[in-house]
């Protein structure tokens, strides 16, 4: 089973797309400001019509406060990135954390 600690991660990332109810980009790069997060938020175009924001945070804890205060706690879909640049998906609901295989 995949958790935290069986990895060295080295970020981890949420997509946000800035379209009403979600923060637009202003909104978020003032929130990660405000409450000190060691994170940075960038444009992605996947190709796969996936278009958006990526907030990438180098501590869990900024997702975390991310997924409670702008999703009010409802699920999101995130992911790791380990020193291997591979991914590893997890999913955020409240405050519990699922790692997927």
């Amino acid at each position: 089973m995949l958790t935290e600690d069986s990895c060295r991660f080295v970020n981890y990332n949420i997509r946000s797309h800035p379209v009403w109810p979600s923060p637009s980009a202003k909104q978020l790069l003032r929130w990660i400001e405000d409450n000190d997060i060691d994170g940075r938020l960038f444009a992605s175009f996947d190709g796969g019509g996936s278009n958006g924001l990526i907030l990438e945070c180098q501590e869990l804890n900024g997702i975390l406060r991310f997924c409670r205060y702008w999703l009010d706690g409802r699920g999101s879909h995130c992911w790791a990135e380990d020193t291997r640049g591979l991914h590893h998906a997890f999913s955020i609901k409240g405050s519990a954390i699922s790692w997927r295989e």
